[in-house]
Order: C-alpha cells, then sequence, then structure tokens
C-alpha cells in the first residue's frame, strides 16, 4: 500500500490510540481515526489501561519494539500484554485481541516484520505470528542464551539478503537462520 504507519509516542508523550499513516504516493499524514486520551493518571510510563472505551489500544511509554507490519496478512501487530491487530485497509482495531504464550509485556518484547510473519523475540525464545490463524507459533531455536529482550536496551532486525534475524541482547550479537532454525 505504499505506507509507512507509525504507532507510538514517547516516555511522557503521545499515548493516544490512533494510528499514522504516511503516503509515500502523496507525502501525506494522516490519522486512522480520532485520538482518545487516557482516563487515568499515568505521568506517561506504566499506563494501568490497556483499551480505551472505543476498544482501541492506548499507546505505552517506549512502544517502538512492540509492533510490527505483518506482510503475509496486511496486519499491523502490537504487543501488548495481549496481540492486538490492526487491519490497515479498515483502518481499525480487529477484535478479539491474540493470546501471547510468552511475557507480552512491551518492556520484554521486541517484534519484527519478516516475509514469513512477524517475529517476536520474548522471554521464552522467538514467535512466528499467523496472521490468518491469529496465533503465535514457537520457532525453532536449538539453545537459547537470549533471554527477554529489555526495552530500548536490546534490539532485533531481520536481513533479507540472508534470510535472518540480528539479535542484540545486550553485549553481544545474535544471528538467527531463519530456514536452520541455528543461533
Amino acid at each position: 500500500r505504499q505506507q509507512v504507519m507509525w504507532w507510538g509516542g514517547g516516555h511522557g508523550g503521545y499515548q493516544g490510540t490512533n494510528v499514522f499513516h504516511y503516503s509515500l504516493r502523496t507525502n501525506l499524514w494522516s490519522s486512522s481515526c480520532r485520538p482518545e486520551w487516557i482516563v487515568e493518571y499515568s505521568a506517561g510510563y506504566a499506563l494501568g489501561a490497556q483499551v480505551s472505551f472505543h476498544s482501541r489500544p492506548y499507546v505505552p511509554t517506549h512502544a517502538y519494539q512492540s509492533f510490527a507490519y505483518d506482510p503475509p496478512s496486511g496486519l499491523l501487530v502490537v504487543v501488548r500484554g495481549r496481540t492486538f491487530v490492526y487491519n490497515v485497509a479498515e483502518r481499525e482495531w480487529e477484535w478479539p485481541t491474540v493470546d501471547t504464550p510468552f511475557n507480552g509485556d512491551f518492556f520484554h518484547v521486541s517484534v519484527r516484520s519478516t516475509p514469513k510473519g512477524v517475529v517476536c523475540w520474548a522471554d521464552k525464545g522467538l514467535f512466528l505470528f499467523d496472521g490468518k490463524a491469529r496465533k503465535w507459533t514457537p520457532l525453532p531455536l536449538k539453545n537459547n542464551p537470549l533471554g527477554a529482550p529489555w526495552c530500548d536496551g536490546s534490539g532485533m532486525v531481520y536481513d533479507a539478503k540472508h534470510d535472518c534475524l540480528w539479535l542484540a541482547p545486550h553485549k553481544e550479537i545474535f544471528r538467527y537462520d531463519m530456514k536452520s532454525g541455528d543461533l
């Protein structure tokens, strides 16, 4: 769809419920909906309420590693406790939310797009999202020295040239081969 999507805010900044769309065709930003604001005091940090009155997830702090576009399904996938899916074409959140078989706290996940689907690195390893079945499946991981990612102290990126993930939990860098499951 030639769009860049942004669902995010900052440590003490924006926490509305809308997804921003940037069109590469028109060079314009637009919003998915009129944002709803939080109904409780949070100081921009540990927002207790996950959803608004209209069932849209609020943006938590440090949200930038908790969402990614899923190419096979055309959905934006957000891990925030549970997994929320956003229909890009309709510009609306879909229900019900999806169970996460790992600790889905946004501070402890790293979510990235791959051609096979969204991959989430969490406390129990690596998981692939199936947009049609609306479920997470563990990726084969022969040994797991990774542990959980931590907020902006770790990261993950997909390398299309080598079909692998590069993961940096702390001071080390690991390479996960998508075909073999070797780390």
